[in-house]
């Protein structure tokens, strides 16, 4: 694509589990969000700041000081690492109104930027949602990136790539009426491409039962290396969602990269149907966030943990599989990578 004057430039979006500077959060302030549980989210969520502060940093949303202050005395952090913004949000889900932080590259140098999607909260069902709409670019100005406005309805939580030129994404979400109502799934591909670094998009379904998204990937198929993909395994065929996960295998089975490879699908299981309120909420062990060490794994109570650990246990070898409580956070309808947006690391840049 054309950026200013005639400087051609091509982007990339790098995998997870490439080199990270930071991980980044909204702090949870929210009480509509969690009603009756913000302060056991906030309880829920101190490990996973501690866990990754070990080894990275951990940049985190605050609407005043005392709640840097909280979290620095409650947390166990490594405080070396904590960094606090002044950044106000409507809401936690940094993967969705935060920015997508890719590599843009002119041929002689390579920059980090941030993407700045549109952002109308899931189709407009959590208004409001102006403070976040300006979350990606206040984002990008604290660690001194470009920020690069796309002006379609695009969340993070859509978007899973291996880094290496495959998407996966799903038309439920970013071919949305509530979102994009014009856009066509041959000018989104088009859109991948050009900012996302992409050459193939393998298109998805599988919304899974609870899921005010639309059907974020997040929940159903993610890369854990460049040719091995985990989603959800079918389990009992009358069970919610069974049909639709098992196409999803069927889709990841057949695809065949430009040398004729087919990828590694391994199957893990889902969670046992969580109820709060009356309603069902969206677990998924596939919710995971994966960090310079670690993957932080979701886990709900139920007989599926352990041997979901033991899956991404068995994927991630060189990393530590940490089991993350989010029985209450997911009563909000994300986990953990739902309020986090990784920050990739640029190869012998000083931090900041």
């Amino acid at each position: 694509m054309s950026g200013a004057g005639t400087t051609l430039f091509t982007y990339r979006m790098p995998a997870e589990w490439e080199p990270q500077e930071a991980v980044w959060f909204s702090w949870p302030h929210n009480r509509d969000t969690w009603p009756d549980d913000l302060d056991a989210v906030r309880e829920d969520l101190y490990p996973a700041v501690r866990v990754i502060s070990a080894h990275q940093r951990v940049f985190i949303n605050v609407s005043d000081r005392k709640t840097a202050d909280v979290i620095r005395q409650q947390s166990g952090a490594n405080q070396a690492n904590l960094a606090f913004f002044d950044i106000k949000t409507n809401d936690a889900w940094c993967r969705d109104h935060g920015a997508t932080f890719v590599f843009r590259s002119d041929g002689d140098s390579t920059q980090r930027v941030a993407i700045n999607w549109g952002y109308n909260a899931w189709g407009g069902k959590w208004p409001p949602f102006d403070l976040d709409q300006k979350v990606a670019c206040a984002m990008a100005e604290s660690v001194g990136n470009e920020c690069v406005t796309v002006n379609k309805i695009i969340e993070g939580g859509a978007l899973e790539t291996n880094g290496a030129g495959i998407l996966l994404t799903t038309a439920s979400c970013v071919l949305n009426a509530n979102r994009n109502p014009d856009l066509t799934q041959s000018e989104a591909e088009d859109l991948f491409r050009t900012y996302l670094g992409v050459r193939d998009i393998i298109w998805l379904d599988g919304e899974i039962e609870g899921d005010d998204t639309d059907g974020h990937i997040d929940n159903i198929a993610r890369f854990v290396d460049e040719r091995t993909v985990v989603c959800g395994a079918i389990g009992d065929p009358a069970s919610s969602g069974a049909t639709e996960r098992a196409e999803t295998l069927k889709r990841l089975r057949s695809y065949r990269t430009p040398d004729d490879q087919s990828l590694n699908v391994v199957e893990i299981p889902m969670p046992q149907t969580l109820f709060h309120n009356g309603s069902v909420l969206p677990a998924s062990h596939l919710n995971f966030l994966i960090t310079n060490e670690t993957v932080l794994l979701p886990v709900f109570g139920g007989e599926s943990d352990a041997e979901a650990l033991s899956i991404v246990e068995h994927l991630f070898p060189n990393r530590d599989v940490i089991p993350l409580y989010c029985s209450r956070i997911v009563r909000g309808l994300g986990a953990i990578h739902c309020l986090t947006q990784q920050v990739p690391a640029i190869p012998e840049r000083e931090l900041p």
